[in-house]
């Protein structure tokens, strides 16, 4: 079966308008939506193809809060998560794009197992993160972007039994997402899949007898953060590290802060019954801007916030951006703040706007 369920629009994709945003916010210093991801989900399962799981529980902390996200493994996850890899990497060059690496960062992995285990499809999951806050959870510092899919066969089917089975879903998956993603996703997954600036990718694999889950977080990562991001103890946000490689000029100019309430847990149920909607990356609050490229201007959307860094450097080999995350924490409160640093210098277009980071820091006033 395809993966979707009948009864719900298939959907899934990752593709943002956040670029088309932030060139408005660079331009005209005007604030508009943030666009959608889409997603659907699946039924609650009840029984499971015994796999000899390896299971990692990981203790994970903020600066805010700790959240101790499980992780579990299929026998043969690495020769499936490099079949998958290899797909991937085909499907790129065969639009002349160029091959991405794997990931250490495990948020796809996370996110298969939470939805094996649970009996849930969705890009949110029971504990009502996002894909970017798992990723940041998990010590993730570049720019994520998901795609997740489903395939199932009948209930005594018994059909992803051995690896080669469960290569063929994946076969399957991946080929649909990249040409056959127009009617049900505006080609949201095929746009993430062969999106140029993307260099990594953390890959998600489960499954059993009648079910695989496949997850995949493609990531900008082009700068090794080598400082504690936030300070808890005067809202200082400090982005400070070595730039990576991989793209010809690297030179961000704004940030872009989204706002999220403080998540709460899902059960499959509402999962598999509320949550068959778009998400989003958060309400547009405000935004950082360096003098140097906009001074002075304030934004013309009700409620939201310009300021200034307090230091912005930006060299060929490294990045040292400083600035406060107090006044957003004042207006609203407890709950995720994530930080997208932008350029839109990677084209001639300077409408093409790509983000560098897509940081979610937990606030928990007291």
């Amino acid at each position: 079966m395809r993966s979707t369920p009948p009864t719900a629009p298939p959907s899934n994709g990752r593709k943002s308008h956040l670029g088309a945003i932030v060139a408005i916010f660079l331009t005209l210093a005007v604030v508009a939506i943030i666009g959608i991801f889409l997603l659907t989900n699946m039924s609650v399962f009840t029984s499971f193809f015994n796999l000899g799981n390896t299971v990692t529980t990981v203790p994970i902390a903020s600066s805010t809060s700790e959240a101790n996200l499980t992780i579990g493994y299929p026998s043969d996850y690495s020769t499936l998560v490099n079949y998958a890899l290899s797909q991937i990497n085909i499907n790129r060059a065969n639009f002349n794009v160029s091959a991405v690496s794997l990931s250490p960062i495990l948020s796809a992995q996370e996110h298969a197992y939470s939805m094996y285990v649970n009996g849930y499809f969705s890009h949110w999951d029971v504990q009502g993160y996002k894909p970017y806050m798992r990723y940041s959870l998990l010590n993730g510092t570049g720019a994520v972007e998901e795609n997740v899919a489903f395939e199932s066969t009948c209930s005594y089917c018994a059909t992803f039994t051995n690896v080669g089975a469960v290569e063929g879903a994946i076969r399957t998956l991946e080929s649909d997402m990249v040409y056959n993603d127009s009617a049900c996703c505006q080609n949201g997954h095929l746009l993430n899949i062969i999106n140029p600036y993307h260099n990594r990718v953390s890959i998600g694999i489960m499954y059993d007898s009648t079910h695989v889950y496949f997850v995949e977080d493609f990531e900008n990562y082009y700068i090794n953060m080598t400082e504690p991001i936030f300070s808890a103890s005067n809202g200082d946000v400090t982005l400070r590290g070595n730039i990576t490689g991989g793209v010809v000029s690297l030179n961000p100019n704004s940030v872009i802060i989204n706002y999220d309430p403080t998540p709460t847990a899902l059960n499959s149920s509402v999962l598999n019954t509320q949550y068959q909607i778009p998400y989003n990356e958060g309400t547009f609050i405000g935004g950082v801007i360096p003098c140097a490229y906009i001074c002075n201007t304030k934004f013309d959307s009700p409620n939201s916030l310009t300021i200034q860094p307090s230091t912005w450097d930006v060299t060929s080999s490294s990045i040292n951006i400083v600035f406060s995350l107090a006044q957003f924490i004042s207006h609203d409160g407890s709950g995720v703040y994530t930080i997208y640093l932008t350029q839109n210098t990677f084209a001639s277009n300077p409408n093409d706007t790509e983000t560098l980071t897509s940081i979610s820091i937990f606030v928990q006033q007291t």
